[in-house]
C-alpha cells in the first residue's frame, strides 16, 4: 500500500469493519476530477485569497488536501501517460511530449505499452468496474481499449452520458476539465486586479495582471463545474458510496511554469474525500507524486495494485 493510499484510508470500526455502507466500504466508485496547467498555490484552500474556488474549497473543507504534491514532468502527454498506468513516463518511454500519440490521432506512431502494463481503467474494469471519460487523454503512446464509456468531446461530465455511466456502479470516473489551460477568456469577471498577489519572478505590470486575473477567471468557471458534479453526486444518492479525488496534471501555463522543472510547473493541487470521512479538513504535507494516485485509487477500491506500480 502507497503512503498515501494509508494515509486516506477510513479509519474501522470495533468489529473490523469500516465506517459507511459495505458496499462503500468494498467497491466505492472513485470520481477523478482533473484540471489542466494549474498550480497548487492558485486555489483558496491553498493559501490563495483572491481566488474564487469555494467549491474546491469546500471539498477540502469535507476530505484531506494534500500539500506537497508534485507531477512527474511540467506538461501534459508525459504526466498524464504516468497518472494512467501508475508508473513514471520515463520507465514506459513516454518522457517526451507527444514523441508517441495515441489512436484518435493523426500523428500516431505504433507505439504501445510495454508488457505488463495496463491503462488504470483497464485494471477496474478487469475488477468489475464500470470505466468512463469526459474530456482530455494525451497519453504518450498507442492505446485502444480502456473505457466503457467515451465522452472525449465533452468536458463537464452532465452534457451527455452522466446518467448512463452512473446507473453502473461500481464506476471509476475521469472528469477532465480545460478552463485553466490557455486562451484564458469568455469567462465571468471575478477576480479583483489588484488584489492579486504577482509571484516574485514576475514583472507585476498591468499586462501580467490582466493575464493572471483571466487565468484566475477561468480557474474561477472550473470551480462552478466542479459544484455542479458534486451536487449531482449528491442529488443522485451517489456521494456516499464515492471517493471523489481533483488534482491536475501539472502547474500554471506561466513563464518558469508549464514546461520547466520549477515549482510553479509541478506543484499541483491535491484533494481526496472519502464517504463517511471521519478526518475531514485534514491537511496532509507529505510528499506525493501523481504516480501515487493512481496506486491509492486501487487500494481504495479494494484492488490488488500491479507488482510493476
Amino acid at each position: 500500500m502507497t503512503l498515501l493510499a494509508s494515509s486516506c484510508q477510513r479509519s474501522e470500526s470495533p468489529t473490523g469493519s469500516s465506517s459507511g455502507t459495505a458496499v462503500a466500504q468494498d467497491r466505492p466508485n472513485i470520481l477523478w476530477l482533473i484540471a489542466e496547467d494549474l498550480s497548487a498555490i492558485e486555489i483558496g484552500s491553498f493559501g490563495n485569497e483572491v481566488a474564487q474556488t469555494p467549491n474546491l474549497d469546500r471539498l477540502a473543507l469535507e476530505g484531506t488536501r494534500y500539500s506537497n504534491t508534485f507531477a512527474t514532468t511540467p506538461v501534459c502527454a508525459p504526466t498524464r501517460s504516468s497518472f494512467i498506468t501508475g508508473i513514471h513516463n520515463t520507465t514506459i518511454n513516454a518522457h517526451n511530449h507527444r514523441s508517441h500519440v495515441g489512436p484518435k490521432s493523426p500523428y500516431q506512431t505504433g507505439y504501445t505499452l510495454p508488457e505488463p502494463v495496463k491503462l488504470l481503467p483497464q485494471i477496474f474494469q478487469e475488477a468489475g468496474y464500470t470505466t468512463a471519460i469526459w474530456g482530455k487523454t494525451d497519453y504518450n503512446f498507442n492505446w485502444t481499449d480502456g473505457y466503457d464509456f467515451d465522452f472525449q468531446s465533452e468536458t463537464d461530465g452532465q452534457a451527455n452520458g452522466w446518467e448512463e455511466v452512473t446507473k453502473h456502479e461500481p464506476f471509476f470516473m475521469q472528469v477532465h476539465f480545460r478552463e485553466t489551460h490557455r486562451d484564458w477568456d469568455g469567462n465571468e469577471r471575478v477576480t479583483d486586479r489588484s488584489q492579486i498577489k504577482i509571484p516574485p519572478i514576475y514583472p507585476d505590470t498591468p499586462e501580467v495582471r490582466e493575464a493572471w486575473g483571466d487565468y484566475l477567471d477561468d480557474l474561477a468557471s472550473l470551480d462552478r463545474k466542479v459544484g455542479a458534479l458534486l451536487t449531482r453526486l449528491e442529488e443522485d444518492g451517489l456521494a456516499e458510496n464515492t471517493v471523489v479525488v481533483f488534482f491536475s496534471d501539472h502547474g500554471r501555463e506561466m513563464p518558469r511554469g508549464k514546461q520547466w522543472v520549477y515549482d510553479g510547473g509541478i506543484h499541483v493541487p491535491l484533494i481526496i474525500r472519502l464517504p463517511s470521512d471521519e478526518t475531514p479538513g485534514t491537511t496532509d504535507d507529505q510528499l506525493i507524486s501523481n504516480v501515487d494516485i493512481s496506486a491509492a485509487s486501487l487500494d481504495l477500491a479494494n484492488i490488488e495494485v500491479p507488482e510493476y506500480f
